[in-house]
């Protein structure tokens, strides 16, 4: 059973400093993530949260949150300065999801599109992971964003038919893990039709994800069935 929440943040106006410093930060995947964390069951569980921003520029952004736990809503309310970020109601469903191969799903996903490299003079350490930026033009011959959803719907249980994407920004993030270092990501917004290839693959990357840094926002892919 996997959880899914809308999570809406207060009505953004000049009076609520709180909120617009907060969505105005540099590192707001990093502080959504220290915030969205309280959804937890208690402080010494970690298990998977995935999310995504909506709506940013807007004046009603949300928060799309999904678990395949209980979110334990009383301890993200009383955690922080809850009422000074969102409106107290939060939308909650639960559903269980039972794809058949063969059928076909819009979707959307927000998605952290890397790839390993090495440079000669290290080949022996491990590779650095940089962002895939080249899309298909005059100068390249392959669409090397498209190529990176198509490769991961291969391992992951499925087949876009229909793609499209946004190339957002490039972020850079102070995140703190062990010690605090930067991180830089690649924002793409990925949307479409796709069509099931395996179930049971397929049932595990909604709940689990695809790609890196889903702490900060990436790698929910959100679905709706074709009627």
């Amino acid at each position: 059973m996997l959880y899914f929440m809308k999570i809406e943040f207060n009505k953004i106006d000049n009076k609520n400093f709180n909120l617009l410093r907060f969505l105005n930060s540099p590192n707001l995947n990093y502080e959504i993530h220290q915030k969205i964390e309280h959804l937890q069951e208690n402080e010494s569980t970690k298990k998977r949260i995935l999310w995504r921003l909506e709506g940013k520029n807007s004046k009603s952004p949300y928060l799309i949150v999904q678990t395949n736990f209980q979110p334990n809503l009383e301890r993200f309310r009383n955690q922080f300065n809850f009422s000074h970020y969102f409106k107290d109601e939060i939308h909650l469903k639960t559903i269980n999801l039972n794809p058949n191969e063969g059928e076909m799903f819009f979707f959307k996903i927000r998605a952290n599109p890397t790839k390993n490299v090495t440079f000669l003079k290290d080949k022996k350490k491990k590779g650095h992971r940089i962002p895939i930026t080249k899309t298909k033009d005059d100068e390249n011959d392959v669409d090397e964003i498209a190529h990176w959803l198509e490769r991961k719907g291969k391992l992951h249980g499925f087949s876009p038919l229909n793609l499209n994407y946004f190339k957002e920004t490039i972020l850079e993030l102070e995140v703190v893990k062990n010690k605090k270092h930067t991180s830089i990501h690649n924002s793409i917004l990925f949307s479409g039709l796709l069509q099931v290839k395996d179930s049971n693959l397929f049932k595990s990357t909604i709940e689990n994800g695809i790609g890196n840094a889903k702490i900060l926002g990436f790698g929910l892919l959100s679905i709706k069935r074709m009627h």
